[in-house]
């Protein structure tokens, strides 16, 4: 591009002013219309990675709640529980001690 084929909007006449500043004020739109559909496509896309990786979440919690429950009922199988002394009361009744 050549220097000398430019020309400042100073010394455009009026019309071609707001004729350039109009197509400028299109583009600047189109442009800003577009940044914020592609943040908008964006924002969806991370939101539904999110769920599916909610859903991932819940299927392995899931998973390892069946797990431990497995192993306890198999550790409860392999031991017996054993009959446990009863609890001291937390208050000794009046003439618990007297004979």
């Amino acid at each position: 591009m050549n220097n000398g084929n430019l020309i400042s909007l100073a010394s455009r006449p009026e019309a071609d002013r707001k004729r350039i500043a109009s197509m400028g004020g299109k583009a600047s739109g189109a442009a800003r219309r577009a940044m914020r559909e592609e943040i908008e496509r964006l924002k969806v896309a991370m939101q539904a990675e999110r769920e599916l990786n909610l859903e991932e979440i819940r299927e392995l919690r899931l998973a390892a709640k069946e797990l431990r429950l497995a192993a306890k009922a198999e550790e409860q199988a392999r031991w017996p529980r054993i009959p446990q002394m009863p609890r001291m009361p937390s208050r000794i009744p009046k003439g618990y001690w007297d004979e």
